[in-house]
C-alpha cells in the first residue's frame, strides 16, 4: 500500500525549483523562470527570493514596471539589500525621479558603504540629475522606460 509513503518535502522541492529558475534566468529562458517562480511562490508563500528572480526575468523582458513592482514586493517581504536598492535607484533614474534614486542609494550606503557599485551609481545620479532640466512630475499615463536605452 503506497498510501502510507510520505509525500516529497514540498519545501525542498520548491527550493530546487528556485535553483532551476535561477539557472533558466542565466540561460535566458524567461518563460520558464516566470512559471517556476509562480510554482515556488505557491509552495513557499511570500518569499523575497522569488520576487527577486521574477524581477530579473521581467527586466530581461524589458517589462520595467513589472520588474520594479516585483522588486518592491521583495523589499516589502525581505527588506532592503544593496542589489535591491541599486535596482530601485536605477528604475527611479530611468523615470527621472532623482530624489527617490538618492534615497535608495542612501539605503544601500547604510547596508554596505564600501560597495564599488555605490560610487558608480552616485556618480551616474549626479551626472544625470545635473543634465536634467526639470523635476520629476506625475503623469496620467506613466510611460514605460526602455531599459535597453540606459545600458
Amino acid at each position: 500500500n503506497f498510501d502510507n509513503l510520505s509525500k516529497p518535502d514540498t519545501h525542498s522541492v520548491a527550493l530546487d525549483q528556485l535553483k532551476f529558475a535561477e539557472g533558466a534566468l542565466k540561460s535566458g529562458d524567461m518563460s520558464t523562470v516566470l512559471k517556476l517562480c509562480s510554482k515556488v511562490l505557491s509552495a513557499l508563500g511570500q518569499d523575497s527570493r522569488v520576487y527577486d528572480i521574477a524581477s530579473d526575468a521581467y527586466l530581461n523582458l524589458n517589462q520595467i514596471s513589472q520588474s520594479e513592482l516585483c522588486l518592491l514586493h521583495a523589499v516589502a517581504v525581505g527588506g532592503h539589500t544593496c542589489k535591491r536598492c541599486f535596482n530601485l535607484a536605477s528604475f527611479a533614474m530611468m523615470r527621472g525621479n532623482y530624489g527617490l534614486a538618492k534615497i535608495y542609494l542612501d539605503h544601500a550606503a547604510s547596508i554596505d558603504p564600501s560597495s564599488s557599485h555605490l560610487a558608480q551609481l552616485r556618480s551616474l545620479l549626479k551626472a544625470e540629475s545635473a543634465n536634467s532640466k526639470s523635476n520629476y512630475v506625475f503623469q496620467q499615463i506613466w510611460p514605460e522606460p526602455d531599459a535597453r536605452k540606459k545600458n
